[in-house]
């Protein structure tokens, strides 16, 4: 899927040899697989972080899908926000790092890498926040709602 997505945003690039295009195209596929096992760890480490780590992590073709066992409900809310959070934020952590990586590197494989990644996790980063169905923002921010129309986080008992 992301050797075809890689493709697509490369099609300009058909005009040029073709084994320049595939480099392109394989370059964007290491950055996107990368920055998802960045976002993945996150999650982990945000997980750790509040005391509540996620039970099973299932990596699938296109995207790291976290499993939770159990109620999640009786679960409060800031566990909630901070293993969603720990996804969005180590891949903003990373690009910050890359970038000043890139800074000292010069030109060749290893910097198209690490600017792929950089690339891929800042979008991962920000995207993530956004409050978007199955995205880490949709809990991040149902959160912040039920905190600013209830006075406190949701999940809680409002009896």
């Amino acid at each position: 899927m992301f050797f075809g997505l890689g493709l697509a945003l490369n099609i300009s690039g058909l005009m040029h040899k073709p084994v320049d295009t595939f480099y392109h195209i394989g370059v964007f596929v290491i950055g996107v697989e990368t920055s998802t096992l960045i976002h993945a760890l996150g999650h982990i480490l945000g997980g750790k972080f509040v005391r509540s780590p996620m039970d099973e992590l299932l990596l699938t073709a296109t995207r790291g899908v976290n499993i939770y066992h159990g109620d999640q409900e009786a679960i409060p809310s800031f566990i909630h926000v901070g293993r969603a959070t720990g996804g969005p934020i180590l891949n903003l952590i990373v690009y910050g790092a890359i970038l000043q990586l890139l800074y000292y590197g010069g030109a060749g494989f290893y910097t198209d890498v690490l600017a792929a990644i950089a690339s891929t996790s800042l979008f991962m980063g920000v995207g993530g926040f956004l409050p978007l169905p199955s995205v880490d923002g949709q809990v991040i921010w149902s959160e912040v709602f039920h905190w600013l129309v209830y006075g406190r986080l949701g999940n809680q008992n409002l009896h």
